[in-house]
């Protein structure tokens, strides 16, 4: 005997902090088998977050505390719309193109998936350094100011 399921996914606002989403399974044949699995806003976002394949959670020593850092990754391959590496929003802005290096591009070897690196495109390098709590030196940031200004 085969069971034909029906999925309704209701999203509440309760405030402006916290909604749940309420996942309702019910049976068409028998009402007993009927539950109700609830999932606040945050959980649902996280359990989204990880279906990213473009997803990394690194843990940074900053001072004596460890600090969650999550980054988006974008993709190397020409034409991929360049990600926010804080935020995860898509650009207009593509991979390849002149508009591309108005980024201050960073290549991080030390996470990933070891076949594609991962990418972040980051709008300055003051972006960078306080993003993942470091410091640039002074020589790259200026390089990297004097390409706009030189041309």
């Amino acid at each position: 005997m085969s069971h034909k399921y029906e999925e309704e996914y209701v999203i509440e606002s309760d405030s402006d902090h916290e909604s749940d989403i309420d996942l309702d399974v019910e049976s068409s044949i028998d009402d007993s088998d009927a539950s109700v699995k609830r999932v606040t806003r945050q959980q649902y976002e996280e359990k989204m977050k990880l279906l990213d394949p473009d997803y990394y959670v690194i843990n940074k020593r900053v001072g004596k505390k460890m600090k969650r850092i999550q980054i988006y990754s974008t993709g190397c391959n020409p034409g991929r719309r360049i990600r926010n590496p804080m935020l995860g929003f898509k650009s207009n802005d593509r991979v390849g193109t002149l508009a591309e290096h108005s980024y201050f591009k960073i290549r991080m070897t030390t996470i990933g998936n070891g076949v594609e690196p991962v990418t972040l495109y980051y709008d300055s390098p003051d972006t960078y350094e306080k993003h993942l709590h470091t410091k640039v030196s002074f020589k790259i940031k200026k390089a990297w100011r004097d390409r706009f200004t030189n041309n």
